[in-house]
């Protein structure tokens, strides 16, 4: 059924239902951070476990109510943003971002082939807890964009061109591909490699420290 956003009763339902979810993600953060340590990445055992607990906190019977209200928050927040644009006010969608994050979630739900996990990170001596969907397959990602593409330019320095072709997914995506493999420009006598100790370059330790380290 359409809303009409305009109405009043409408307008603080919504977003009364909004805080009611934020803070339902917020305390369950809040408890999952004591149980995780800094800098790690830990799998969702459960999916389902978690979309349970929202619908059991928010009230809703099954997973089709829950689409269902994420589809109602996903129509308010682009409602919202228009009457911004309209006002000339431009600002992020957030809660479209938000709600975009759940609907993916459950349509990949079932797929092995994505990567569903808590992330902990330190960032200036604070805390930063996040979920994570990653696609743990390139090709979920590359395909679709390379379905809808006229054309398109891809250059690696890591694998060879029929790797990187398998990696993409060329050949699914129903177009024609052809690759040229280039010597590099560069002299062997021109490398230079160096080990340092307690130096490295992996996410997880991507801090202010770190690039001090890099510098000195």
């Amino acid at each position: 059924n359409e809303l009409n956003f305009l109405d009043v009763n409408i307008h603080k339902q919504i977003i009364a239902k909004i805080s009611d979810f934020i803070k339902i993600l917020d305390d369950h953060f809040k408890k999952k951070n004591k149980q995780l340590v800094s800098e790690q990445e830990v799998a969702v055992k459960d999916r389902y476990y978690l979309l349970k607990y929202i619908c059991d906190q928010l009230k809703l019977r099954n997973l089709e109510e829950f689409q269902e209200f994420l589809n109602k928050l996903l129509r308010w927040g682009d409602f919202i943003q228009e009457i911004k644009q309209e006002k000339s006010i431009y600002s992020n969608n957030y809660i479209g971002a938000l709600v975009k994050f759940w609907i993916k979630w459950l349509k990949c739900l079932e797929l092995k082939s994505f990567f569903y996990g808590y992330t902990v990170r330190t960032k200036k001596k604070n805390r930063y807890i996040s979920l994570v969907i990653s696609a743990l397959d390139p090709r979920e990602i590359s395909v679709p964009i390379l379905t809808k593409c006229y054309s398109s330019v891809h250059l690696s320095g890591t694998v060879t061109a029929e790797v990187y072709k398998n990696l993409m997914g060329f050949e699914k995506s129903g177009k024609e591909y052809t690759h040229a493999e280039m010597e590099t420009p560069f002299s062997i006598n021109q490398y230079s490699a160096f080990i340092t100790w307690g130096v490295t370059s992996q996410y997880k330790y991507r801090d202010e420290k770190m690039y001090k380290k890099f510098i000195t």
